[in-house]
């Protein structure tokens, strides 16, 4: 399931670990 990365995002690194596909950059 995608999710899509909003204003609220801090950057703070935390949902990195939860990408199954490690699609964040």
């Amino acid at each position: 399931m995608a999710h899509k990365i909003t204003e609220n995002c801090t950057a703070c690194g935390t949902c990195i670990d939860e990408c199954p596909v490690e699609a964040i950059s």
